[in-house]
């Protein structure tokens, strides 16, 4: 990761093997309602295409874990949430999103982040981010 929060460097990895992850979305509701907002469930979840939805799902997962991660040294306290309010990629994983970082107490603090992916494998997915404070 990085020294700084202004400019941050991530590596995201999804360990769940798609399939696994799929059936997590149709089946759990509460899995949803954990890890995405009302919001990211309605503009990227709600597809009919089926792998759209998983790809969507995947990637907004590893962001939200990398994000995370690279701030878990930089900030005196976690977000509440990371919420993605953008999202725009195309099917070789590579593309941009913008987020937000969510806290009661102060304005949300906003992110523009790039990725791209790194490796595939079967059961895997490894994205490099360039996550940049707007």
């Amino acid at each position: 990761m990085s020294a700084s929060a202004d400019h941050l460097v991530g590596i995201g990895c999804d360990t769940e093997h798609t399939e696994r992850f799929a059936s997590l979305l149709a089946e759990s509701d509460r899995f949803l309602q954990r890890w995405f907002t009302v919001d990211e469930r309605q503009r990227f979840l709600a597809s009919d295409n089926h792998e759209l939805c998983i790809l969507n799902a995947t990637l907004l997962f590893t962001l939200k874990e990398c994000v995370i991660k690279a701030l878990w040294r930089q900030l005196p306290l976690l977000p509440d949430a990371v919420e993605v309010l953008d999202l725009d990629h195309s099917t070789d994983h590579s593309g941009s999103a913008s987020v937000r970082l969510v806290r009661p107490e102060c304005p949300g603090i906003r992110f523009d982040a790039r990725f791209r992916q790194v490796d595939h494998s079967f059961d895997s997915t490894v994205l490099a981010f360039d996550i940049q404070s707007s």
